[in-house]
């Protein structure tokens, strides 16, 4: 159970840390439009 809980707070907080790293590395435009075009292929595997 606590190791449950610490999952879901360290795994958003690596993510977050890496998309800003991605974002920097980049730029702000690529990195949204990475972020959209998971979401997309996800949508569509999830279908």
């Amino acid at each position: 159970m606590r190791f449950l809980l610490l999952l879901f707070i360290v795994i958003p907080i690596i993510e977050m840390w890496l998309l800003i790293k991605v974002g920097g590395l980049i730029g702000a435009l690529p990195t949204i439009a990475l972020v959209l075009l998971t979401a997309m292929v996800g949508l569509a595997l999830l279908r």
